[in-house]
């Protein structure tokens, strides 16, 4: 029978373990929780519908997310850790573990596979909220299916509306052909006195023998800003050439799409302003809207 989950305060630790005198233990009553998520997903039930089924029984995620998401439950089912990977004591089969990411695979043909333009768009798409990717979600209803964009960040509730193919596609082809790209000079990443400061901080906070690991965190991520704010891209003269050639001739169909971002760009940022921000290898920013729709729409 199952019981309600310890809460594990630090969820940093997969779902399933502890801390314990430094070394990484099975917590009994969440691995109980995990061996049950393996075999009810086997058995049929998709990621929404063991999520319901866990937050019926009040079984808790963690202590401030106490509620299981279909997101939750698919990043756990691809854990390798359960399978006694990177020092993490095995719960579960190899067997159970392999089967269920068959099943994962053969589950998202069935539901319908992104084209080639969201597919690169997915690899490099993130949240301007809170830095996590976004993932394009599937499912079917009454034989149709369905996509959307969302954080994967369970905790990150802040884009605040619904995003779906054709919105990702048109935002990318109006944020391309309305631009005027320029150039820009070729600089690459240097370290200043602020991160080597702020490195050094942390460094003395993880020696403490009494670390602080939510102040830690808090400090990691002033260190990644801190750093994203000093790069500018390296780009050769040669490909800034190509991006320019590419933006020129650019086109709204699936493969020059692809392209375009397999060569072009870094990465994609949507924020809770609708903001569309695409940035290339060269360091430039390229910035329009994206339709807004209601949440769940």
């Amino acid at each position: 029978m199952l019981k309600r989950s310890a809460v594990n305060n630090m969820r940093t630790i997969p779902y399933g373990y502890r801390m314990k005198n430094g070394n990484i233990i099975i917590e009994p009553e969440e691995s109980e929780i995990v061996k049950y998520i393996f075999k009810e997903y086997i058995g049929g039930l998709s990621y929404k519908k063991l999520a319901d089924k866990l937050n019926a029984k009040g079984i808790i995620y963690s202590e401030g997310c106490e509620i299981w998401k279909l997101g939750t439950v698919k990043k756990l089912i691809a854990r390798e850790h359960y399978i006694g990977k990177n020092a993490y004591p095995r719960i579960i089969s190899d067997e159970e573990y392999y089967t269920a990411q068959r099943l994962s695979k053969e589950r998202r043909r069935a539901i319908g596979g992104p084209t080639a333009d969201l597919a690169a768009m997915k690899k490099i798409t993130i949240c301007g909220e809170c830095g996590h990717r976004l993932e394009r979600f599937g499912s079917r209803y009454k034989g149709v299916s369905r996509f959307y964009w969302r954080c994967i960040n369970d905790d990150c509730t802040k884009l605040g509306f619904s995003i779906t193919d054709d919105m990702m596609t048109y935002a990318l082809d109006r944020t391309i052909i309305s631009s005027e790209h320029k150039i820009v000079q070729n600089i690459g990443y240097e370290p200043n006195s602020k991160i080597i400061y702020q490195q050094n901080q942390i460094n003395q906070m993880l020696d403490s023998d009494k670390a602080d690991y939510d102040r830690i965190k808090e400090e990691i991520v002033k260190l990644a800003s801190l750093k994203y704010e000093s790069i500018v891209y390296k780009c050769s003269d040669k490909q800034a050439e190509r991006i320019t050639d590419l933006i020129a001739n650019y086109e709204s169909d699936i493969e020059k799409r692809a392209e375009f971002i397999r060569e072009c760009v870094s990465r994609i940022i949507i924020n809770n302003k609708h903001e569309f921000i695409v940035e290339l290898i060269d360091g430039t920013a390229l910035k329009s809207y994206i339709e807004r729709t209601k949440k769940n729409e």
